[in-house]
């Protein structure tokens, strides 16, 4: 089930984390239509997964440059698109970063899974959904460091 899983006991599901962080202060931006994400997928040439839509129709993205307390943030569909046309890897489509810009963790054009771009040291593999990427994020999983 997309934007489903268990984190110990709980169910979690990307309404929970939602509704989570905006208790720890984080601000989210309101949902992007079908409309909106098509049109970020058509300037990227890149087709989101669905667990990425479905949780970019309830958020997209944080808000004014939010961060987490780990230093995560998530970015909204208008500032993929500004990231991506300022890299020089076009390969690489980004929808976070972690400590303002150490790295950035996104998609692959040309491969199945998440990652983190080192920028000039390269890509390393992360995870292999969006939805396992976000549990990561909101666990405070060490992978994410």
């Amino acid at each position: 089930m997309t934007g489903f899983f268990y984190f110990g006991a709980m169910e979690w599901t990307f309404e929970k984390i939602l509704d989570q962080w905006k208790r720890e202060g984080i601000k989210l931006s309101p949902g992007a239509s079908p409309d909106q994400i098509r049109q970020a997928e058509e300037a990227l040439s890149f087709e989101f997964p669905e667990d990425f839509k479905a949780f970019y129709m309830l958020a997209d993205g944080f808000a004014e440059m939010d961060l987490l307390a780990n230093l995560v943030a998530i970015w909204p569909l208008e500032r993929i698109i500004k990231e991506y046309e300022a890299a020089a890897n076009k390969d690489f489509i980004g929808f976070s970063d972690f400590m303002i810009n150490s790295y950035d963790v996104g998609f692959l054009k040309t491969r199945p899974g998440l990652y983190k771009d080192f920028r000039h040291l390269g890509v390393e593999y992360l995870a292999e959904s969006f939805t396992r990427t976000i549990r990561l994020v909101f666990a405070d999983d060490d992978v994410i460091y």
